[in-house]
């Protein structure tokens, strides 16, 4: 286990200050000087006493095998996260330690607030466990540690303090809701896709065949052709399955400042996204608002657990934060997305919301909005699709 940032830290105590130490010295000069042989065992039993504290306590903490484990850390708002700290100490030395985990600032609930401590003595060959348990917040991304180990003699005379675990991430998904049914099926608003489409869909490759000119390089299937010994191409088929695009404008929830109607649209996107993956759909994520990375969210049109559990985090991770326009991530995505339709999350009509839903019409993406307020209808006479948030967003949750 390695040790870094260490700083030692003294209990306040007559014993550890360095005008104590003189006036040891002082009454060892003297006794000697006087030959006071009392005062001379006094003043070298004391200074045998606080200098080996001092050691004792700088080698309290080498011994040490410090370990901490968490049952998750991924997770829904609302469900358990189990924390198991242990310190073992694997010397003959007994040592006394407390083990520290700050929490972020009210956060996770916890009697003990923001800090998880644990605080014993650890003779030789002795382990001690500590079990923690948390409930997990609202959506986010949010950080448990690092892991501070103070020990000490068992005096406690010295105390030295070092952070032995890195911080971990905890990161709760949006809750998933149930949901009212949108007026219309979606395969009303959409269509079938692929089976009309003149452009193969390289989502779904089912076979392969001899290389043909003029086809393009990167449909070439180069494992199938050493075997072949002959250059073999992915043979695609038109697939009917929908591909969504869930986009999530930030900007006006942030201008408006409502963070609730916020997680409220990232809720019911998460919850269209577990849908219509199960469904058997793909799905991807585009919005203009930054992660706590320090990115914006993009996340190509797949499916699959593991990429929905990858879109689910880039939902987690959002702000509401705004680093640009929607149109501008779009524009910026180019051919990511073409192909798919659009379910389009945003607070309410606007101008850029409009010219949004012109890259819709110019690149032939069909697109539905979903607004918090629908406000001045600049889309008259536009043909958009408008739903209300609150229209589809269900009241009771979904078990999870």
């Amino acid at each position: 286990m390695s040790f870094n940032n260490q700083a030692e830290r003294e209990v306040p105590t007559l014993f550890v200050e360095n005008f104590f130490h003189f006036l040891i010295v002082l009454l060892l000069f003297i006794a000697i000087l006087w030959d006071q042989k009392g005062l001379l065992y006094l003043s070298v039993l004391l200074l045998i006493m606080i200098n080996g504290a001092r050691l004792w306590c700088r080698l309290s903490s080498r011994g040490l095998d410090v370990s901490l484990e968490t049952d998750r850390v991924k997770v829904f708002p609302g469900e358990k996260i189990l924390l198991n700290g242990q310190v073992q100490n694997t010397r003959l030395l007994p040592v006394w330690m407390r083990l520290e985990i700050p929490l972020a600032p009210g956060v996770f609930p916890h009697s003990g607030g923001d800090l998880l401590k644990g605080e014993s003595g650890l003779l030789w060959r002795e382990k001690i466990t500590w079990n923690f348990e948390l409930t997990a917040p609202k959506r986010g991304c949010y950080q448990i540690g690092p892991l501070s180990l103070i020990t000490g003699d068992l005096l406690g005379f010295f105390q030295k303090r070092k952070v032995i675990i890195p911080a971990m991430w905890i990161t709760v998904f949006p809750r998933l809701v149930s949901l009212h049914p949108l007026p219309v099926p979606l395969e009303e608003f959409f269509g079938k896709q692929g089976a009309k489409n003149l452009v193969e869909d390289p989502v779904y490759p089912v076979a392969t065949r001899d290389y043909r000119s003029g086809r393009p390089a990167r449909h070439i299937n180069w494992k199938a052709s050493l075997r072949h010994n002959s250059l073999q191409e992915k043979v695609f088929e038109p697939s009917s399955r929908k591909k969504i695009l869930l986009a999530v404008d930030v900007e006006q929830f942030q201008h408006n400042e409502n963070e609730e109607s916020f997680e409220t649209a990232l809720e019911v996107a998460a919850s269209l996204a577990v849908r219509m993956d199960f469904e058997g759909n793909s799905v991807g994520l585009v919005s203009n608002g930054l992660t706590f990375t320090g990115k914006p969210a993009v996340i190509p049109l797949l499916r699959g657990g593991v990429h929905l559990q990858s879109l689910l985090e880039a939902l987690a991770a959002l702000r509401m934060e705004a680093c640009k326009t929607l149109a501008e991530m779009l524009r910026q995505a180019g051919d990511l997305f073409r192909g798919s339709s659009c379910l389009c999350f945003a607070y309410g009509s606007s101008k850029e919301i409009r010219e949004t839903a012109e890259i819709f019409r110019q690149d032939k993406i069909p697109g539905v909005f979903i607004l918090k307020d629908s406000g001045e209808d600049i889309f008259a006479g536009t043909g958009e699709r408008i739903f209300l948030l609150d229209d589809i967003y269900g009241r009771s949750e979904s078990s999870v």
